[in-house]
């Protein structure tokens, strides 16, 4: 199963680009179409994670502000965008996303497939959920 998802840090927009892609190859995500994607910033407060947020919001993504799952006091800025890689959206978000880290004190940790967006991206996490499993018990 191809990991659908990355969690440390980030150079650039064009790194990110080609970490997603390469991470998407051999799953049914097509790359030249739309792909409902949530990427995680995380900055040390509230304000800053606000202020965050506006910009990502300026730029057409939907964000949420909270609390940090991990209870570090660290605050997460989750954004959500449908975007296409080949387009060159994810290297200008991404971009965004790295900058907003450096100049927030925080970080750009990682994304993710968005299922929820997109009703058949459940049920396709759910089939590459399943090959997995049965890899897993083959190998036993």
């Amino acid at each position: 199963m191809a990991k659908l998802e990355k969690t440390s840090g980030y150079r650039d927009g064009k790194a990110l680009a080609r970490e997603m892609a390469k991470s998407l190859k051999g799953t049914p995500y097509d790359v030249s179409k739309p792909i409902p994607f949530s990427f995680y910033l995380y900055v040390p407060d509230r304000q800053r994670a606000n202020k965050c947020a506006k910009v990502l919001k300026a730029d057409g993504c939907e964000t949420e502000v909270d609390k940090s799952a991990a209870n570090d006091g660290k605050w997460l800025c989750l954004c959500h965008a449908t975007l296409t890689l080949s387009d060159g959206a994810v290297v200008k978000l991404g971009d965004c996303l790295v900058a907003l880290a450096k100049e927030h004190g925080g970080e750009f940790d990682g994304w993710e497939v968005n299922p929820y967006k997109n009703p058949g991206a459940l049920a396709d996490l759910m089939t590459l959920i399943a090959d997995f499993q049965k890899k897993g018990k083959k190998s036993k």
